[in-house]
């Protein structure tokens, strides 16, 4: 199997890094420390998910769960500057179809999820809920107390925040899958 690899820097304080398949293994560099090979036969976990945030409403996550409980997270961006950041998408998706085939090779065992765990989907849900609820409770109020601006203003939030909503928590419901099967809504489009 040939060596494939993804460059990739997480945020301002993280060192840009180089995840790099080779053979059975992930080898992890990162600026001023050695190389860290990490055996595929270690991971015991995949997790994607949809992971946007105010910057970067196109943005996915990869975690990697090892044995002993280390966590490697990438994502579909990389680190420019403050608010900059390069879209890497299709290295990405490529990394990640290579990892899962050698991973369905190497470490059959390995368990593949979509979305984020059930305690942070409902966590992350009753939050938008009661957010939601004071929005259209301080609507409500402004508008009975004939202050119209506001109330407009809190309708635009409204308006403007819930496609983005119903966006995330779409894409995130917590679901396994098979490592050929990776499901779409969980990867960059």
């Amino acid at each position: 199997m040939n060596s494939m690899e993804y460059p990739t820097r997480n945020h301002a304080f993280a060192p840009p890094m180089v995840l790099r398949l080779e053979g059975d293994s992930l080898v992890l560099e990162q600026e001023g420390r050695d190389p860290d090979r990490v055996s595929l036969r270690e991971l015991r976990a995949v997790e994607l998910s949809y992971f946007p945030t105010r910057a970067e409403l196109n943005r996915y996550r990869c975690r990697l769960y090892t044995q002993s409980g280390r966590r490697i997270e990438f994502f579909n961006r990389t680190y420019r500057g403050i608010m900059d950041f390069e879209d890497t998408s299709q290295g990405y998706k490529d990394f990640l179809l290579a990892l899962h085939e050698a991973l369905s090779r190497y470490n059959p065992d390995c368990q593949f999820r979509s979305g984020v765990s059930a305690r942070q989907f409902w966590f992350n849900v009753a939050c938008l809920g009661f957010v939601f609820f004071v929005l259209v409770f301080a609507f409500l109020y402004f508008m009975s107390n004939g202050i119209l601006w506001v109330a407009f203003i809190k309708a635009l939030i409204l308006l403007f925040y819930l496609p983005y909503a119903i966006h995330w928590v779409r894409r995130n419901v917590p679901k396994r899958y098979a490592p050929d099967k990776i499901p779409a809504e969980v990867l960059p489009q």
